[in-house]
Order: C-alpha cells, then structure tokens, then sequence
C-alpha cells in the first residue's frame, strides 16, 4: 500500500482507546421540539485510481464514490415533535448524497425534493393500542440498511441497498402493534424514489416486524406496484433477521427478491436477487469491528446491467471489514476495507488506463459528527 494508506490509517489508530461523550438533541423549551443532525465526511483510496476516466468514480458504490480525495457525504438537520397524539418530523439535507437519493425524481422537482429527505405528519389514533398514521414523504421501510452511514454497521452502504431496493416514498403508512413484540405496518404511496407521481397507479407496501423471541428481530417486507408508464408491476420482498447473540456480538441477515415487467427493456419480466450477511462485534464502549458479504445476482441486467460496457445481466459480490472508534464530543470515526467483484471480464469498475475491469479495493476513512 503507498504511503497515503500507512498515514491515513496510522491516523485513526492514535484515536483507538478514546472513550465517547455520547451527543444530546436540542430541546426547544416547552414545545415537545427536538433537533438534532450530522455531518458525515469521507476520504476514498483507491488501489487503481480510476482519475477522470468516469463518470462515476467508483461504480455500483451509492455514497461515496469519490476516489482519492476528501468529500462531503451528508450534512442534515433533524427537526421532530414526538406524537401526543399529533407529532411530526422533517429531515432536511445537504451534500452529494441526497443529490443521488433523488436523481431519479419524477417532473423536473429534484432541486426542491432531494433538500427534504423526509417530511411527514403523525398522528396516533386513541384505536386499541394506539394506531399510528404518517402521512407525507418518508424513507423506504425496506432492507437493512439506510442512507445515514452512523446507524449502519459499516461506513459504505452495499449492493442490495444501492440497487435491490427504492431510498423513499410519499404517501401514507399505518402502523399498528398487533400482539406483544409483533407490529404491522400497511403502506400506500406514489411508488419507487417520487413524490411527484409518474403514472396512474399507486404502490402498495406492508411490514411485518416480530421481537417476541428474546435477543431475536425478524422484519418481512413487500412491496408491489407499477412504477412507469407502460409497467404492469414492480414486486420486491425483502427479509431481515437480527440476532443480539451477546451483549457485545450481533449477527444479520438480509435477502431480497424482486422482479419487474420491464417493458420496453426485456422481452419478458425482469429479475434480481441476492444476499447480505453481517457481523459486528462491540470490543469496548468506543471501538468495534464490522465485517459484511453480499452476493447479487441481476438476471436480466434491468438493475445493474446498464453499468457494463456492453449492457446486460451480471453478477455482483463484495466483502467490507470495518473498524470503528467513537472519539469524545459526537464524533464517530470509521476505517473501511471494501473489494468489490463483478463475474463480468470487461465489469463495470475502472482499471488501469481507464479500461473495464471486474474487480475495485478501496480504504476508506468516515468520520460523522452528531449533535
């Protein structure tokens, strides 16, 4: 590894040992208001640097794509009012990510979306053990994984999040706790990544979520819908089981299924699938490591094929190994290994002189500031 790797890397360990001062919300008096939010900032090294050869630096990657240079991931500010029984929350954003959340935003309103991440409205009905109802613009229900990097496991999101999965939707979810430790949650919205709708029909999405079992979380999500004009429908069931098998070791599953019509793309319906494992182990207050797998298989190319020089059907896997300090004052730290495998000879990534290649390793350092 060059130099810029030993530094970088020696860097963060003189932090290893620190202990954290976990940071606190604002409170606006009497109002019920609280406000929080985060900076997240990065610094990619990439084995082959891919220069300006392009477009996206590091392809398949979602939030941090930039190679070797220091980047703004995200900057929000979180501004909410628990439910008594009317609450709300707005997530206003900043910076590189939330432009790539909203790239595919419908009629021309990325400009204004992609700065309001969510912005909802609840209210929890007095119905049994209490109905609660969002109405507005809300993050996904689906997948493991979420676009803030401090309440993820590892620092880079991975493959199933990036491309199995939508980032958000606008419309309407109820949620309610059917039994102890079991909670259902219906959603109805616009469909895929849009708050300004692109077709005539609406999509329909459901949430089950069981914690009854001790140390055990199962999540089944589904989503169905037609998502552009001249799409019958696009499904996607999704799975996470959580194991807290210590106080200090946890264990993660994640598997998705999803398929579209396509048309206009394929002769027939489109498919994709694939696997996400995880594991983390907490070795003291402040320090921890992370290790993730994923395994995606794009039947047809509709996902990810239009990556590939020559577009059509791959298969992706990646391994990350991830260290985590958490130094005093809200700041987290997080130093990353990533490989990242295409079984395609001319992949998506960038080699050498620019060429096609199958394969990228980066180091990545993250650090996000939290008040």
């Amino acid at each position: 590894m060059g130099r810029k790797v030993w530094m970088m890397i020696g860097g963060w360990l003189v932090a290893l040992g620190t202990m954290v001062s976990p940071a606190q919300a604002v409170s606006l008096g009497d109002s019920g208001i609280d406000i929080s939010g985060f900076v997240d900032v990065y610094y990619n090294y990439a084995f082959e640097d891919p220069g300006q050869a392009a477009l996206a630096e590091l392809p398949i990657r979602a939030f941090d794509a930039e190679a070797n240079e220091f980047s703004l991931s995200l900057a929000e500010l979180v501004i909410q009012k628990a439910p008594a029984p009317v609450g709300f929350r707005v997530d206003l954003d900043y910076g590189p990510t939330t432009d790539l959340v909203h790239v595919f935003e419908p009629g021309g309103g990325i400009e204004v979306q992609k700065h309001i991440q969510q912005a909802y409205l609840t209210y929890v009905a007095p119905l049994g053990k209490g109905l609660t109802i969002d109405a507005g613009k809300f993050v996904t229900h689906m997948g493991l994984e979420v676009i803030e990097s401090k309440d993820n496991w590892n620092y880079t999101r991975g493959i199933l999040f990036t491309w199995a999965i939508p980032f958000y939707h606008a419309g309407v979810r109820v949620g309610y706790p059917v039994a102890d430790g079991v909670t259902v949650t219906l959603l109805a919205v616009n469909g895929w990544n849009n708050v300004d709708e692109n077709n005539f029909g609406k999509t329909f999405g459901g949430q089950l979520i069981v914690t009854a079992i001790p140390k055990v979380t199962f999540i089944q999500n589904v989503i169905s819908g037609p998502e552009v004009s001249g799409h019958v429908r696009r499904d996607v069931f999704d799975t996470v089981l959580i194991l807290n098998a210590t106080d200090k070791v946890s264990l993660a599953l994640n598997f998705d299924y999803g398929q579209d019509d396509a048309a206009g793309f394929t002769a027939g319906d489109s498919s994709w699938y694939g696997v996400a494992g995880y594991g983390r182990v907490a070795l003291t207050d402040a320090a921890a490591v992370a290790v993730r797998g994923e395994w995606f298989k794009d039947t047809d190319g509709f996902a990810t094929g239009f990556l590939l020089p020559i577009p059509g059907p791959q298969t992706l896997a990646e391994v990350t190994v991830t260290g985590e300090i958490k130094l005093g004052g809200g700041l987290l730290t997080r130093l990353e290994y990533r490989h990242d495998w295409s079984n395609k000879g001319a992949g998506p990534f960038i080699g050498k002189n620019g060429a096609p290649a199958n394969n990228q390793d980066t180091i990545t350092l993250g650090a996000v500031y939290t008040f």
